[in-house]
């Protein structure tokens, strides 16, 4: 069997996804399944708390608060991660951006709320 049943997509998020306890980071190329893709570095870049998450519906779920980075480095940004630590940990989930961001120096970055979803199925 290859499937995943709504009901199983939706328990994984409901269990991995703590409200205040996951962290996005930023990455500058695929961090892929083992998490050793270049993460941004630099500027004071830090990941930055998710503090909250919407309702869990058919396999998904999005931010339900605002995620913020400030004095970023100079770079582009073309892939996401959401982890269980502000440093090191585990990574929970990944992907890449439809289309890369380009950060200069100094600049901040915002995701505004629902900008982050996570699909299982």
């Amino acid at each position: 069997m290859a499937a995943i049943s709504t009901y199983l997509a939706n328990e994984i998020l409901n269990g991995n996804l703590p409200s205040g306890g996951t962290y996005l980071a930023l990455h500058t190329e695929d961090p892929t399944a083992a998490g050793s893709g270049a993460e941004v570095s630099g500027g004071s870049y830090a990941r930055s708390t998710i503090d909250t998450w919407g309702s869990i519906s058919n396999g998904q779920v999005a931010n339900d608060s605002s995620v913020a980075f400030a004095d970023l480095p100079t770079c582009v940004v073309s892939h996401l991660s959401i982890w269980d630590a502000s440093t090191a940990g585990n990574m929970l989930f990944y992907g890449a951006l439809d289309d890369p961001i380009s950060v200069t120096s100094g600049e901040s970055l915002l995701f505004a709320v629902g900008d982050l979803t996570i699909s299982i199925i």
